[in-house]
């Protein structure tokens, strides 16, 4: 294929030319670029290596560079150096959305929740913003209030999500994982009452889908467990039974918390 033949062309110049060359640096840029197209992520990270071990006078590394070296090491299980290249690439062209949820991306997945948000953060103030950022700039919030063991920083990050599944909401009212975030922060947060009141918003919205039951279940699942839990913590078993009754609509096949519901039946 093309990226082949460019690759091949790439070693062919390196093979003739002096140590020290400029074309040294461009080939070598060139066989990254191919490698990466080719998505041999091993040999790529290897030339990503050499390139910006060059140091030759009178080269300059680009955006690209930095980004196709952090592709090939995120791609070949290094996402902790990944964030480095991809946080030079941002330095390089901070206006590239594209980029920023590149590294917001590679931040999750090191589990550095606050750093993702940070950089998120940026998106939705960039022009490009949408309901979707909005939604997912709440997201981003929660998942540092739910991984933080520092209270200030939990609190502070639930009003940060509570601000964007607010402002997403207003951007595309009724849709069901936006108005199920909501409820998901109220929850976190201790508001019993609000989440409740979004769940079953949550609900109202899916039950006027079509075959919602089936095409739902899990979300619908996921819903009832946390109504029951709230039900239980505010002793209310027979708001509990009734909800475990709904779940059993959605969950026919669920044996388990058939009996469970019949035993509840018997116990009071």
């Amino acid at each position: 294929g093309k990226y082949d033949q460019s690759f091949d062309l790439a070693k062919s110049i390196r093979a003739a030319m002096p140590a020290g060359d400029k074309d040294h640096f461009y080939m070598c840029r060139m066989q990254l670029y191919n490698k990466v197209a080719l998505e041999q992520w091993a040999e790529a990270e290897a030339f990503g290596a050499e390139l910006f071990g060059l140091n030759i006078p009178g080269t300059e590394y680009t955006s690209k560079d930095f980004v196709d070296y952090a592709t090939a090491l995120k791609n070949v299980g290094k996402t902790a150096e990944s964030v480095a290249e991809y946080e030079k690439a941002v330095a390089y062209n901070p206006n590239n959305i594209d980029l920023i949820r590149d590294l917001v991306d590679v931040y999750e997945q090191n589990e550095n929740y606050a750093k993702a948000a940070e950089y998120y953060q940026k998106i939705v103030d960039s022009p490009e913003c949408k309901a979707n950022d909005l939604y997912l700039m709440s997201t981003k919030y929660f998942n540092v209030a739910a991984t933080t063991q520092d209270e200030a920083l939990k609190a502070s990050s639930l009003d940060g999500a509570r601000k964007y599944a607010a402002l997403a909401n207003e951007k595309a009212p009724g849709n069901y994982r936006i108005v199920q975030q909501q409820a998901k922060v109220e929850n976190m947060a201790g508001n019993t009452a609000e989440a409740v009141k979004f769940y079953n918003a949550t609900i109202a919205i899916l039950d006027a889908k079509e075959n919602a039951k089936v095409e739902y279940k899990d979300t619908y699942i996921g819903i009832y467990a946390n109504l029951a839990r709230i039900a239980f913590e505010a002793d209310d078993k027979a708001g509990a039974r009734d909800i475990y009754m709904k779940w059993l609509e959605v969950d026919p096949e669920n044996a388990a918390l058939r009996e469970y519901v019949e035993k509840m039946k018997v116990d009071w």
